[in-house]
């Protein structure tokens, strides 16, 4: 019966053993990752800057091809406009001029 306690307790000590092996390798493997979190969090805050220039520049270019845009139909929309003024003045002219030289007409 000696014999089958002490196999016991050898077991139970190699069980141990094994559990505080288990546990040293868990505390590697979380040290590990950890360090790799902070080294990722560290190269993503470095380029922030170069992340926030890019999105940046590529806002600019939009509102640019966007002001281009309106521009070109404003000038566009002006063009029609002085046209528009244009015929009717031309109307308005020829209308007076109809009234003056012959009033009985209008």
């Amino acid at each position: 019966m000696e014999a089958t306690l002490q196999r016991l307790l050898d077991a139970e000590r190699k069980a141990q053993q094994l559990v505080d092996l288990a546990s040293l390798e868990r505390d590697r493997i979380l040290q590990g990752a950890l360090a790799d979190a902070s080294a990722a969090s560290d190269r993503l805050t470095a380029r922030i800057p170069d992340i926030q220039t890019s999105l940046t520049a590529k806002a600019q270019e939009r509102a640019n091809q966007s002001i281009a845009e309106m521009q070109r139909r404003h000038a566009d929309h002006l063009a029609l406009i002085h046209q528009s003024s244009k015929t009717r003045r031309e109307e308005a002219m020829l209308a007076a001029m109809t009234m003056l030289l012959d009033p009985g007409q209008a």
